[in-house]
């Protein structure tokens, strides 16, 4: 895991022993309603303030592209902010989950959590050239032309070729090709059929190859390696997936908190002028 995800992470655990600790010694004491100098309304308003400061890690990554400062400098204040934000509204509620709307915010607040240590945890134990394509969106692009290159030259590798070579290369390389989003173990499959021994797979390529001219033999060849680079640059679309499982989860529940809270507010506003 990066040292990254591992600082993160252990302050999320610092989060979770607050929230511990809170909802076993709640610091207010029982309170029906806000007192004339409770800190509660201030910390509400605080937790409505960082609230902003997470959304601006999803603009900065997202519209603002060229604003200062790098990336992970913005991702790291994200989640800072983000804890900051949980234990706000663990105060302002005085520990409690509390009934109805409140028990509803309190379990998002929950899944906030939870979702973005799942997400650190998860970009903390993939490999760093497989997240690229997060972090540069113009990689994304270049992405897509070196799967179609790549595509194109094993097309013209292979074209032309008699029909035992035709045969061959559907039976080992082609299979490996159609992967969209091939996993690890594809591509070890890969490497062990078209190029290692018998002992290593059955269907290892080197029987066939046997019936292959010396000239053919070094095409498959060629065109294995490319179909390797191919697995390998579509393997990294994999981890990305993988990695974004998580924060579905995470932008959903931050809309609905993002409403909740606002809603909130304007409930605090209409029953204050009425008591």
């Amino acid at each position: 895991m990066t040292e990254e995800s591992k600082i993160l992470l252990a302050m999320g655990m610092l989060v979770l022993a607050v929230v511990g600790a809170v909802g076993v010694a709640p610091p207010y004491g029982y309170e029906a309603v806000f007192f004339p100098h409770s800190p509660r309304p201030a910390l509400g308003w605080a937790g409505a303030f960082f609230v902003l400061v997470t959304l601006a890690y999803s603009l900065r990554k997202r519209l603002f592209l060229q604003a200062p400062g790098a990336l992970i400098f913005w991702k790291a204040a994200h989640v800072v902010a983000g804890y900051v934000l949980i234990i706000l509204i663990l105060f302002h509620s005085n520990g409690g989950a509390g009934a109805g709307a409140q028990f509803f915010l309190s379990l998002v607040s929950a899944g906030l959590l939870i979702t973005g240590l799942w997400g650190i945890a998860r970009q903390g134990h993939t490999p760093a050239i497989m997240t690229k394509a997060l972090l540069d969106p113009v990689y994304k692009s270049e992405h897509r032309e070196t799967d179609n290159l790549i595509l194109a030259q094993i097309a013209a590798v292979v074209s032309g070729k008699s029909q035992a070579f035709g045969d061959i290369y559907q039976r080992h390389i082609l299979p490996f090709v159609s992967i969209s989003l091939p996993s690890l173990e594809h591509h070890k499959a890969i490497l062990r059929r078209c190029f290692g021994p018998a002992s290593a797979d059955p269907n290892a390529a080197v029987t066939d190859l046997a019936n292959l001219s010396p000239e053919e033999r070094g095409v498959f060849y060629e065109a294995a390696e490319k179909a390797v680079d191919l697995v390998e640059l579509r393997l990294s679309k994999t981890y990305q997936r993988g990695m974004n499982q998580w924060l579905q989860w995470h932008i959903w529940l931050s809309a609905i908190i993002v409403s909740l809270i606002f809603f909130h507010i304007l409930a605090s506003f209409y029953f204050g002028s009425r008591a």
